[in-house]
């Protein structure tokens, strides 16, 4: 899979996906893009997943229109030893992952499944 790492996040997360094609916001030179842009340029780049820490993003974007699977972390802070713990189900969650659709990951390693 070809994944986008938000700049929110540490880019050195990107290195917990070794199995994966994995790019930041930072590294395509996105940086400070308004998030309908940036989802935009992801998807016109075949990147299939997005990766972020905005729990906002499904009530700012329309999410249906949006041919990425977006994984939310859902925690308070986003230093990358915060992040690990979560790495398997995140790892689990990216084969999984469909266009479309918004995935909540959580320190308690849920997932919760938004839209169609």
């Amino acid at each position: 899979m070809k994944i986008l790492i938000d700049e929110c996040l540490p880019s050195r997360l990107k290195h917990q996906y070794p199995d994966h094609i994995v790019f930041t916001v930072q590294e395509m030179g996105w940086e400070g893009k308004k998030d309908k842009e940036l989802l935009k340029l992801a998807v016109d780049e075949g990147f299939e997943i997005f990766i972020t820490i905005d729990k906002n993003i499904e009530h700012q974007q329309n999410i249906s229109e949006i041919r990425l699977g977006i994984i939310v972390f859902d925690i308070p802070r986003t230093k990358l030893e915060n992040l690990i713990p979560m790495t398997n189900k995140v790892i689990e969650l990216i084969s999984k992952a469909r266009p479309f659709k918004v995935y909540q990951v959580k320190p308690t390693m849920d997932i919760k499944k938004k839209g169609k």
